[in-house]
């Protein structure tokens, strides 16, 4: 079956809709945002490209290439809000095209269509592919590893069994060793219910090895010689013990086991209404292995974030291709598809221009953008009172890093431990005068308190007012 040029034209628009449009019209968000877009910031200017920086003490949660990619887009594109997003919204559009590509290399292109044009519908999908996030990078690399496995399982060719090495590798650089975790748990489960475990001793293909660890191996051991805690941080505290949720800090939401159900329903919107016709349909047959894997997939990536102690919104964007895939597959053979399509797909332009225009108009207390135009005196020293996090896209809007005042920051501590003496972390004694102090909406009381008299506010957003020192 070969689809009509209409259709490409129609996904290349909600392509370009869903992850381009507007990404610079609106303020990095605060938080982790603000953070990450930071750190790459810090490694393009500064040089630091093994150990990460934020706002100039040492920052080892998370693995470097979204930081590289992102100091990669600054390079090309220049310091901005859109360079920033660039990297994320590429990886979900290419993780869309990928669903088109993974139709046509198994001979149903239709599929394939309405695959794409789904994932590239689904409101959270579209939400976590515009912010400076691990999971869009990470979805991408999970998702091109496993549809490489399963052509490799369905044809053999020793090329898709490599690139499922290759990808493995740089998911595990996005986001850590889950990824291989992930992908190793859907890949023996699947084996399993196909009871072809036997298969195993194919995939272990000398050169897709000798891959992997080309690519994994060196970051991993250049950042624990040049930062003396970093394996015990990082392999440790920041994987087992955060899944255990004994990582300290402890700066990470917690749920129920059914956490990700709800918010799965939010995910999929506006093909959340199709979702009681989908289950009803019987989807699963365990004599077809595609579905088979599909489910394993989705399942694998649900049970594992579930039973997870640390929970967050965006981690089940990885489990939304392998929805988007089963959904499309009780549609490609739907006798009202095209109705479908069109209202999906307009209902999903809708939302995606409505949410950038909102968050143009609302979304300055979420982000430092109009506040720092009041702090661009360069001879005027820039404080942050105690809260680093929920402000943390400043030194990014400002172009260099905020000391804190009695730092209460969590994603600093490892910094502050690590380098006591940084500039970065001040008491109120050594405050300089003549400044300005920005301030979290739930430290006004104390600030003012510990403050009285010295500082008049000079700008005041939801989130935070900003401070003049007069005296």
């Amino acid at each position: 079956m070969t689809l009509r040029p209409s259709l490409y034209v129609l996904l290349a628009i909600l392509l370009s809709i869903s992850f381009y449009l507007g990404l610079g019209f609106y303020g990095l968000l605060n938080n982790n945002e603000g953070l990450y877009a930071e750190i790459a910031w810090e490694t393009l200017a500064d040089g630091h490209h093994v150990i990460p920086y934020l706002n100039g003490v040492p920052y080892i949660e998370k693995p470097p290439l979204l930081y590289w990619l992102v100091a990669l887009s600054f390079k090309i594109f220049g310091k901005s809000v859109f360079a920033a997003r660039f990297v994320p919204a590429t990886f979900g559009m290419l993780v869309c095209l990928s669903l088109l590509w993974f139709g046509q290399a198994l001979k149903r292109p239709l599929w394939g269509f309405l695959s794409a044009i789904i994932l590239s519908s689904f409101l959270g999908f579209v939400i976590f592919s515009r912010m400076v996030f691990f999971d869009g990078v990470l979805t991408a690399f999970l998702t091109w590893a496993l549809l490489s496995f399963y052509k490799f399982y369905k044809e053999g060719q020793k090329g898709f069994v490599r690139i499922f090495f290759v990808c493995s590798a740089l998911a595990a650089l996005a986001k850590g060793l889950v990824a291989l975790i992930l992908l190793g748990l859907v890949v023996l489960i699947f084996l399993g219910v196909q009871r072809n475990l036997k298969f195993i001793g194919k995939i272990l293909d000398p050169l897709g090895i000798a891959l992997f660890l080309v690519i994994f191996t060196p970051w991993h051991v250049m950042a624990s010689l040049q930062e003396a805690d970093f394996a015990w941080f990082y392999f440790i505290n920041e994987h087992v013990l955060r899944f255990l949720s004994k990582r300290e800090p402890h700066d990470y939401y917690g749920g129920p086991i059914y956490y990700y159900l709800p918010r799965l329903a939010g995910y999929m919107i506006p093909w959340t209404l199709l979702l009681p016709f989908f289950l009803r349909k019987a989807y699963y047959k365990k004599e077809n292995p595609l579905q088979a894997f599909l489910l394993v997939w989705f399942l694998v990536f649900l049970f594992f974030f579930s039973l997870s102690q640390a929970k967050a919104n965006y981690y089940m964007m990885t489990g939304l291709p392998p929805l988007a895939l089963g959904i499309a597959s009780f549609l490609e053979n739907y006798p009202y598809r095209g109705r479908i399509l069109a209202v999906a797909t307009g209902l999903s332009i809708a939302l995606t221009v409505g949410g950038i225009w909102y968050v143009h108009e609302k979304g300055s207390s979420f982000s430092m953008e109009k506040g720092s135009a009041f702090l661009t005196d360069d001879t005027r020293p820039v404080y942050l009172y105690k809260r680093f996090e929920e402000l943390s896209s400043l030194p990014f809007y400002l172009g260099h890093n905020v000391p804190l005042v009695s730092s209460e920051s969590q994603d600093l501590l490892y910094g502050q431990k690590s380098r006591p003496d940084s500039p970065i972390f001040v008491t109120k004694e050594h405050i300089k005068p003549h400044g300005f102090m920005v301030v979290h909406r739930r430290d006004l009381s104390e600030f003012s308190n510990t403050f009285a008299g010295r500082y008049k506010p000079i700008y005041d957003e939801k989130t935070y007012t900003i401070f003049e020192d007069i005296e």
